[in-house]
């Protein structure tokens, strides 16, 4: 069983929008609410490696982007596929595994 160094309070949040997922309107509430638990995680966890805490920072900081580019999507402002995705599902699908994989790696409970 692993040991959790941090839980992530923003993570109960997260986990009933998940619930929830499946239209371009959520998508964006997921990853807002990602985004909040990446901020909770980088202010409070306790860093022991820079490089970690690095790795966080970097890997939150698209989503904005992320954001910005369903809304537009979904104005037919742009192609989602430009980013790579179908749909942004897969975006947030993929998102979502990275965030939960560097949880593990560092130890939060989410």
């Amino acid at each position: 069983m692993a040991k959790w160094v941090y839980t992530c309070k923003a993570g109960v949040d997260l986990r009933q929008l998940i619930s929830k997922a499946g239209s371009w309107e959520m998508s964006i509430e997921i990853l807002k609410q990602l985004k909040k638990c990446y901020q909770e995680i980088i202010q409070n966890f306790p860093w022991e490696n820079e490089f970690q805490r690095t790795m966080v920072v970097s890997t939150a900081s698209p989503l904005d982007l992320d954001i910005s580019a369903i809304i537009k999507w979904m104005e037919g402002k742009e192609d989602i596929r430009y980013y790579g995705f179908e749909h942004d599902l897969k975006l947030v699908d993929a998102r979502l595994s990275e965030f939960y994989s560097i949880c593990d790696d560092i130890r939060v409970k989410v």
